[in-house]
């Protein structure tokens, strides 16, 4: 069986996924307050999320829009690449102008144009083709760990200092920021939009996660338009490395640390 919760605006399926064949867990109703849920842990979390209207144009044809790249064909390309890297074969490399370990990097997403977006522990940066650097976002103090993700001409991001922020992918200018709790965890994450909703997980901190350390413990979905709270769900376990995965079908999956 399956527990169907509805919320406003969100819609909960809880499903559970076994490693050789798919099961559908059976689970009670979990009654809801506020803006968030309690519900019973499970390895899979499908959620049901309420479409929002946008008045942005048609989805750019991007050739890497996340960290994990296209939505729906996570981790592949229809683009070959040679096999054999080396400083003689690379077009072009990225170095930190004040030197090695000044950043880190955190994902990489690649628009229309072949523009590179390189999400790093300082901020986010914008190469051309040819790799020049176009504009830079700085964010330190606040770390950002977390694979930035583009959509509709806007590039999507975290900090550890709990800010959930979209900049302009032509200009790098800031559209919004909402501080959503007051840690976001620095696990290497992703920042994921779809249908004009940005997921996310934040609220780091107790109960710990199975490895000792502290862990996201909320699931958030924000409006990609103007960075407005839409709702937000707390599992049983926390999330690490979150990332949700979009079926195309108004839901998404995640998985927790169950």
């Amino acid at each position: 069986c399956c527990a169907k919760i509805d919320m406003t605006p969100l819609t909960l399926l809880l499903t559970c996924q076994a490693l050789a064949s798919v099961a559908i867990a059976s689970l009670d109703d979990v009654p809801c307050e506020g803006d968030s849920c309690d519900a019973s842990g499970t390895f899979f979390l499908q959620v049901g999320m309420a479409h929002q209207t946008s008045n942005r144009a048609q989805k750019a044809p991007y050739h890497w829009p996340t960290g994990r790249g296209l939505i729906t064909h996570y981790g592949s390309s229809e683009y070959t690449e040679p096999f054999e890297l080396s400083e003689q074969t690379l077009a072009w490399s990225w170095h930190h102008p004040k030197g090695r370990f000044h950043t880190l990097l955190y994902g990489t997403a690649i628009d229309d144009q072949s523009n590179v977006y390189v999400t790093g522990a300082d901020g986010l940066r914008k190469l051309s083709p040819e790799g020049n650097l176009l504009w830079e976002h700085i964010r330190l103090p606040a770390e950002v760990t977390n694979a930035a993700s583009l959509d509709q001409g806007v590039i999507y991001a975290s900090d550890v200092h709990g800010h959930v922020f979209a900049l302009d992918m032509a200009s790098g200018k800031e559209i919004w920021s909402n501080k959503v709790s007051d840690k976001i965890g620095q696990d290497n994450g992703f920042v994921m939009v779809h249908d004009g909703i940005v997921v996310t997980g934040t609220d780091h901190g107790e109960p710990k996660a199975p490895n000792g350390e502290e862990a996201n413990q909320r699931v958030r979905g924000l409006n990609a338009s103007d960075g407005s709270s839409l709702w937000s769900f707390k599992p049983d376990a926390p999330v690490w490395n979150f990332l949700a995965l979009f079926p195309n079908d108004g839901t998404f999956v995640f998985q927790d640390m169950t």
